[in-house]
């Protein structure tokens, strides 16, 4: 689908347009990245969520059998810091 169209930071680009879940996995292991949850997606499809301890949370979008990954790119989440200091626990935040 369009794996190749996106970067993720800490892995070297895609050259090919899906991967097998495998090798995507093995690859976001041994870059540090960790799953963190997934979820139904449209389609049949299934997400999986990543997260790093430098880089964004990633968005991987896998067959509806889980044996391919069709696309992943890095999530920009951006969270608001109350007047009371307090934000998002498990994001940086950034204060408007």
């Amino acid at each position: 689908m369009t794996l190749d169209k996106h970067t993720i930071q800490g892995l070297a680009a895609f050259t090919t347009k899906t991967l097998p879940s495998n090798e995507f996995e093995k690859r976001m292991i041994n870059a540090g990245y960790f799953e963190v949850g997934s979820a139904p997606a449209q389609g049949g499809r299934i997400k999986v969520w990543w997260s790093h301890d430098e880089y964004p949370r990633v968005e991987s979008i896998y067959s509806p059998d889980k044996k391919i990954v069709l696309t992943a790119y890095s999530i920009f989440h951006l969270c608001v810091v109350h007047s009371d200091g307090q934000g998002c626990p498990s994001h940086k935040s950034f204060v408007i």
